[in-house]
């Protein structure tokens, strides 16, 4: 098939000799490209060392609101559920980075804190919906009974189902 490449695991240019064990791939073996499931799960403990961390050091009522999301370029980016506290933990934020600096955190230069409420997921967009052909036949109606002519014509394209 056009467009489709072998994937390729293992050493420079070597195909695949099939499955790989899913053990072997826990334990980073069968990858020499550094993509086995043992550097997700090493970065996924790293992140919930650091978020245990980040919540131990914060007030309890703060601690509760605020999760670590990610590490990347000497960054710590931190989620809180509102605004409000997000602001509390920016008032944290200096000590945060200086307390979350070890073995684990690396070296941690900036604090990034992003608002993220809990529980509401973006809508789906919804696509307007046409006039039933009644409603259309009605519409068309009204758009002959009316002396302003850029309405009437706004209603018939309406009663078409076109748009400006």
């Amino acid at each position: 098939m056009a467009g489709l490449r072998p994937v390729r695991h293992g050493k420079a240019g070597e195909l695949s000799k099939g499955p790989k064990p899913a053990m072997d791939l826990l334990r980073g073996r069968g990858s020499g490209d550094g993509t086995a499931l043992a550097d997700v799960l090493r970065r996924a403990g790293k992140l919930r060392r650091l978020d245990q961390a980040l919540r131990n050091r914060l007030p309890a009522d703060l601690a509760g609101h605020v999760h670590v999301a990610n590490v990347r370029a000497a960054r710590l980016v931190v989620i809180a559920d509102s605004a409000a506290w997000a602001t509390k933990l920016r008032f944290h934020g200096g000590n945060i980075l200086q307390d979350l600096r070890s073995p684990d955190g690396g070296e941690l230069r900036r604090l990034d804190i992003q608002v993220r409420p809990h529980g509401i997921e973006p809508r789906p967009k919804r696509r307007a919906q046409r006039p039933s052909p009644a409603a259309c036949r009605n519409i068309e109606s009204v758009a002959a009974h009316i002396e302003d002519n850029d309405l009437a014509d706004a209603l018939r394209r309406l009663a078409r189902g076109k748009r400006d």
